[in-house]
C-alpha cells in the first residue's frame, strides 16, 4: 500500500508540474510582454533605472500608447499592457531626466487626469525648484481628480516650496475635502517646514502647527 501510495503521490506531482507547464505556455508565453519587463526592480517595485537606456523618445512613444489604447478602449489584456507601457514609459522619462521635460510639460496639462498625475511626479522628480513649485502651484488652483491631486499635492512638498503653504493650509481645514487629499497637504506642509506630522492625528497636529503660526514667527 505505501508503495501504491508513493506511485500516487509521484503522479499527482508530475500531472502539477505538467499542468504548470502548459500554463507557462499558454498563458504567460501568450501574453504581450515589454523588454523593460525584465528590468529588476527593489523590495519596493522601483526599477533598477540604469536599465532605462533607449533614447528619450521611446519613452515618450511608449507613453503615448498607454494613452492611445486607454482613449480607443480595449480588452483587459491590452488595458493591462496599456498599464504597464504607463509604467515604464514614466521610469524611462524619469532615467532621461531633463531630456524629457519638454514631454512632461505636456502631460501637465493633459485632459487626461493619469498623465497628469504622472507629470506632476516626474515634474518634481526633475526640477524641484522655485519655478516648478510656482507652476504646480497654478495647477493646484484647477485640479479637479482626486488622484491627481494627491500627486499634486505630493510634488509641493516634495519641492518644498514655501508659498504653497496658504493653499495647502485650506486643503487641511477644509472639512469638506476629500479626506485623503487633507492627509497629503499634511504631509507636503510637513515636508516644507521640516517637521514630521505622521501618525494616526496628522491632520491634528498639522492644524495645531498652523495655529501656531498664526500666534507668532513662522519657525
Amino acid at each position: 500500500m505505501q508503495i501504491l501510495r508513493a506511485i500516487g503521490h509521484g503522479a499527482a506531482r508530475f500531472l502539477g508540474f505538467m499542468f504548470q507547464d502548459v500554463k507557462r505556455l499558454f498563458v504567460y508565453t501568450s501574453r504581450p510582454r515589454l523588454p523593460e519587463d525584465s528590468i529588476p526592480v527593489d523590495k519596493n517595485g522601483k526599477p533598477d533605472l540604469s536599465f532605462y537606456t533607449e533614447p528619450v523618445t521611446y519613452y515618450i512613444d511608449l507613453y503615448n500608447a498607454h494613452l492611445a489604447a486607454y482613449r480607443k478602449g480595449s480588452t483587459a489584456e491590452q488595458q493591462r499592457l496599456a498599464w504597464r507601457r504607463r509604467v515604464h514609459g514614466t521610469w524611462g522619462l524619469l532615467a532621461k531626466g531633463q531630456e524629457g521635460l519638454p514631454f512632461i510639460l505636456t502631460l501637465i496639462r493633459h485632459p487626461d487626469s493619469d498623465a497628469r498625475e504622472d507629470g506632476y511626479y516626474l515634474l518634481a522628480e526633475l526640477k524641484s525648484d522655485a519655478a516648478t513649485g510656482e507652476r504646480l502651484l497654478e495647477f493646484l488652483q484647477s485640479e479637479t481628480d482626486l488622484v491627481a491631486l494627491s500627486s499634486l499635492i505630493g510634488a509641493l512638498g516634495k519641492c518644498r516650496y514655501r508659498p504653497a503653504i496658504p493653499a495647502l493650509r485650506s486643503l487641511i481645514l477644509d472639512s469638506r475635502t476629500d479626506v485623503d487629499a487633507r492627509w497629503n497637504a499634511a504631509d507636503s506642509l510637513g515636508s516644507i517646514v521640516g517637521l514630521d506630522f505622521s501618525g494616526p492625528d496628522k491632520l491634528a497636529k498639522a492644524e495645531a502647527w498652523l495655529a501656531s503660526q498664526e500666534r507668532g514667527p513662522d519657525t
